[in-house]
Order: structure tokens, then C-alpha cells, then sequence
């Protein structure tokens, strides 16, 4: 069954507190780009798929994974060889997630995991292929605890994709295993409390209390670990939190930027610019036409 989009923002049904729908998409139909604040998972079991997020466009062919992240525009197209394909999609509402020690939206959009396969990522993509069949499988089943097993088969996805990104960003510096253990769990303190505390004033020093590293060493752990500096990275999670907020007509662009963790609303502009490619304003219209 497909889910058509009421204009550009789509709406789900879930039928449960846990806010999870999954089902098989087998017509043969292209939707025009829209987006939800829904995480979308999609597999193609038979025939191709192609996914366009933002300009980038996704050629999915069998049992290639794709994960879209909460409130991104993305299209999606049919081949013409594959008009009687089909593909399993699993849409989860991310505060579901996100609320989990240790698991946060930076995983999906900072490490850049959109398209899992099993030739660019063979110790990982079986797992979740697996485990995207489990929660098909259980979807099927009727009763009082199919959609507390589909939890907890989601929230191992995402901490294989966690451990996964982990150990591709500590080789990339050749850390030592019990290094690397320890850098995670102070890091993991670290990202816990900016979760915490986003929208209040945080500073570099601050971080460095919790991490309990000297700036040096925080500044060059936390850019291995994360590709980025401390005020960057936090400029994006906060330029995240601002757009939901966005989508409230009652809001205007300085009450978001400041409830954003935001000191002016220029500092504001700039960033969301910088980072989303459009303004507040720009982006609030594009979502709520």
C-alpha cells in the first residue's frame, strides 16, 4: 500500500504509540518530491528504484538500503524495467530513536549514510538487511507485540550503523582499540550533554570539563570522531532543532532562532544558510506551501 503526499508534506497514519508503519510497495508509481518527519527506510526485494534527496539522486537496485532522514525533500521514481518491482518501506518516527542513550540524528545526517550496499559496505549491510526482512516478517504477524519486536530490530539498525561509522571515523587515525573504547565513552558524555543542553549557552571549555581532556586533546579527538570542530558541529545540530520549529506559522524567524540556542537572529541567518542552502524564511516557504 502506498502513502500518497497531500501536497508536499506527508502524513502517516501510525496506529500505535510506537510510530512505526511499514508495508510493500509494489505499483508502479512515481511520487513527486515531498517530505515528513518521519525517518523513511526503503529496499528494493525485486527490480530497481531510483530516489532523488535534495540534487542528489539514488540508483537503488536489489536489497541496496537507503535511509532518508527526517525533513529532507526527496522524489521517487520507478524504471521503466521495473514497473513490477517491489520494495519493503519502514517509516519510524525519530523521537522514538533519538531518545536513546547514544543514538542521536547526527548519526543519519553527519556521518552521510544514506545508501547502504553490499559492496561499499559488506560487514554491515547483511545485518540490516536481515533485520529489515525481521521487522517485514513481523509486521505480518497479528498480534499484541509485533510492533514492540519491529523497536527493538530498529534500534539494533541503528546501533550497527553507530558502531559501524565509529570504527570507520577511528581508522581513519589508526586509534588503538582501548584508545578508541575510551574516546567513545567520553565523547558519548559529551554528545549526551550537548542533547541535553542545546539550546542554553555551551562553550569549548565547558566540553572540555565533561570530556575531561585538555583543549588540545578534545579539539583533535572530537575532529577525528566527528569530521568537524566542537562549534561546528554544534551549529548544525542547532540549525536542526530550528527547522521543525520553522514549520509552526506562529513562530517568527527570531523567536525560532532564539529558542535554537541562538544569540541573534543574524548569527542565525548565516548559519542556517551556510548549512541548509537556503534562509529561514526560504525554507519555512518551500515547507509550507
Amino acid at each position: 500500500m502506498a502513502l500518497v503526499a497531500d501536497g508536499s508534506y506527508e502524513k502517516f497514519p501510525y496506529k500505535t504509540n510506537l510510530y512505526i508503519i511499514l508495508y510493500e510497495n509494489d505499483e508502479d508509481l512515481n511520487y513527486p518530491s515531498h517530505w515528513h518527519s518521519a525517518i523513511e527506510l526503503i529496499m528494493p526485494i525485486k527490480g530497481n528504484y531510483e530516489v532523488k534527496i535534495k540534487n542528489k539522486t539514488y540508483p537503488l537496485k536489489e536489497n541496496d538500503i537507503l535511509i532518508i532522514p527526517p525533513l529532507d525533500f526527496h522524489g521517487i521514481n520507478v524504471p521503466p524495467d521495473s514497473k513490477d518491482g517491489l520494495r519493503i518501506i519502514l517509516m519510524v518516527e525519530p523521537t522514538i530513536l533519538f531518545s536513546l542513550p547514544g543514538i542521536s540524528d547526527s548519526i543519519i545526517r553527519q556521518y552521510n549514510v544514506n545508501l547502504i550496499t553490499q559492496e561499499k559496505m559488506p560487514d554491515i549491510h547483511g545485518d540490516i538487511k536481515r533485520l529489515l526482512l525481521d521487522c517485514y516478517n513481523e509486521y505480518q504477524i497479528k498480534d499484541s507485540y509485533r510492533m514492540t519486536a519491529m523497536y527493538a530490530k530498529i534500534i539494533d539498525i541503528f546501533v550497527i550503523l553507530s558502531r559501524y561509522c565509529e570504527r570507520k571515523l577511528s581508522r581513519q587515525d589508526n586509534i588503538e582499540t582501548n584508545k578508541r573504547q575510551d574516546y567513545v565513552a567520553r565523547l558519548n558524555c559529551v554528545f549526551e550533554y550537548i542533547d541535553s543542553h542545546l539550546t542554553e549557552k555551551l562553550t569549548l571549555e565547558k566540553m572540555i570539563e565533561v570530556a575531561h581532556y585538555s583543549k588540545f586533546h578534545f579539539e583533535r579527538i572530537f575532529k577525528v570522531f566527528t569530521g568537524k570542530s566542537f562549534y561546528q558541529y554544534l551549529k548544525e545540530m542547532r540549525v536542526h532543532y530550528a527547522e521543525p520549529l520553522l514549520l509552526n506559522p506562529k513562530l517568527t524567524i527570531t523567536e525560532v532562532a532564539l529558542d535554537s540556542g541562538f544569540g541573534r537572529v543574524g548569527v542565525f541567518n548565516r548559519a542556517f544558510k551556510e548549512i541548509k542552502h537556503c534562509t529561514p524564511s526560504e525554507f519555512r516557504k518551500t515547507h509550507n506551501s
